[in-house]
């Protein structure tokens, strides 16, 4: 698919859009920290829809991105969706706030529908209390925490089984890096300007591994945890949250990465900023929680407490399914021939690499080379078209605030996605652009479709197809 040339229109009815291909790709975004970890254009993005019912985000409040990132975070699972994406939309008229839900798989679970409604009830129940119900709001909130670490334990597991290294490998090359430090410059004073933070980051970094004992000795089922422990659990892993966004609203963090990679220090990780996205990861369902509770007893909740809600999830995706995303080299491969396949090609086999003088295989699926131009893209971004091209025909009330210009994502967006939107947005200018979430060291090049120029493809089966894939826009002589 040409990133010019495809109407529009038609972007919806194709059966294949969602494994298809698109155009460009943008070069890896600068971190920029902020409280939920939120797209850094929303504030500007929502003055104009949401502002009346959220306001503009300061320390004490949270902003629209914040509640969508959190509510679709809250509902991934591993067992049902594990990857969600959010919107929402609030009728004056008819009091109703729609939240739509997309996910990997063509349906959207019942359980996840559920879930979803279980979550805004209770911040609504929560919302209703008045300032002499004290008791009772600190009963809800903790029966509202408590359901929802439940639910959110499995995840919990693999994000400190996969992130917690990060961490602790960050801090053995920072050490190993200080030593080298005062070996060269004794007098050095950067040791002393980094110490608190240091200091902090080792606290947390013994946080986070007797959360990591607790979640694998434990089982997920919460209801075979005590009480008292549950709630260790619970409290440890705000209380970390809250100093994770502490830190990284600092700039002194992002320095001490800058000057030590400058350093050439090794990072132990093939991760761009492993200590700001593995504390992010390790932090991100913790602060989904914090936000819902922080959104219960606002102001802007409360004018919503009296509506109904009505969970929408995106009708499946007909035609072709959606092929699994490619995360192995296993099925990077498999990924490959298959669309090389019904393109007319085929990669070279090993005796014939040799017999052409090529020295190596040029696509190692280990390390293949890809190209900026081709990348898949999630079917998340269902959401963003049904926020986008049904806007104006099933929203006619005036009093109506327009469907969202944000997506929220229960994970980091791809780097493909983020992409993809920019491109989309350029087909309708004059229509209020769509933000995503901005992506983490998670995707890269994931993503992004092998380059078949580095590639070599036997000649014998170019038989009827001289385009080597349309999103290229020209012709390939092979």
């Amino acid at each position: 698919m040409s990133q010019k040339s495809h109407p529009t229109e038609s972007l919806l009815s194709d059966p294949n859009f969602y494994s298809c291909v698109v155009s460009a790709i943008a070069p890896r975004h600068s971190f920029i920290p902020s409280t939920n970890r939120s797209n850094p254009y929303t504030d500007l993005t929502f003055a104009g829809s949401l502002i009346k019912y959220f306001g503009r985000r300061d320390e004490k409040s949270v902003i629209p991105s914040d509640i969508f990132d959190s509510i679709a975070g809250l509902c991934a699972s591993k067992v049902y969706d594990p990857r969600i994406a959010c919107g929402m939309t609030i009728s004056e008229s008819t009091k109703v706030v729609e939240i739509v839900l997309a996910g990997g798989a063509n349906v959207i679970a019942a359980e996840t529908v559920a879930h979803a409604r279980y979550i805004w009830s209770s911040v609504r129940q929560i919302s209703k209390l008045g300032p002499g119900d004290r008791r009772s709001r600190k009963d809800m909130e903790r029966k509202m925490k408590r359901q929802l670490y439940s639910f959110i334990l499995p995840c919990l597991h693999d994000d400190f089984e996969k992130y917690s290294p990060w961490i602790r490998n960050w801090v053995t090359c920072h050490e190993r890096w200080q030593r080298n430090l005062r070996r060269e410059y004794p007098a050095n004073s950067q040791e002393e300007n980094s110490a608190v933070l240091f200091s902090k980051i080792i606290n947390l970094q013994s946080t986070f591994d007797r959360c990591q004992s607790f979640l694998d000795d434990n089982d997920w089922d919460s209801s075979r945890i005590k009480e008292k422990d549950f709630n260790w659990l619970i409290q440890t892993l705000q209380k970390a949250s809250e100093q994770v966004n502490t830190i990284l609203w600092g700039k002194d963090m992002i320095n001490l990465e800058k000057e030590r990679e400058q350093s050439n220090a090794s990072i132990c990780n093939d991760e761009a900023h492993p200590l700001i996205h593995g504390l992010e990861n390790l932090t991100r369902l913790p602060d989904h929680v914090i936000v819902l509770q922080i959104f219960a007893s606002s102001s802007p909740m409360k004018a919503l407490s009296d509506y109904d809600v009505v969970i929408k999830s995106l009708p499946p995706i007909y035609g072709n399914p959606c092929s699994a995303w490619p995360t192995s080299t296993a099925s990077w491969k498999e990924n490959v021939e298959g669309l090389l396949d019904s393109m007319g090609y085929r990669l070279l086999n090993a005796a014939e690499v040799s017999s052409q003088g090529i020295s190596q295989p040029p696509y190692g699926f280990a390390s293949l080379p890809t190209s900026s131009r081709e990348i898949f893209v999630h079917p998340e971004l269902q959401v963003a078209l049904y926020l986008r091209d049904f806007r104006t025909k099933m929203y006619f009330d005036p009093e109506s605030t327009a469907a969202l210009e944000y997506v929220g994502t229960s994970d980091y967006c791809c780097a493909a996605c983020e992409r993809w939107i920019d491109e989309y947005d350029t087909f309708e200018p004059q229509i209020q652009q769509i933000f995503v979430k901005g992506f983490s060291s998670v995707w890269t090049t994931d993503w992004r479709i092998p380059d078949y120029d580095q590639i070599a493809i036997a000649p014998s089966m170019v038989s009827w197809l001289r385009l080597l894939i349309v999103a290229h826009g020209k012709i390939v002589e092979k």
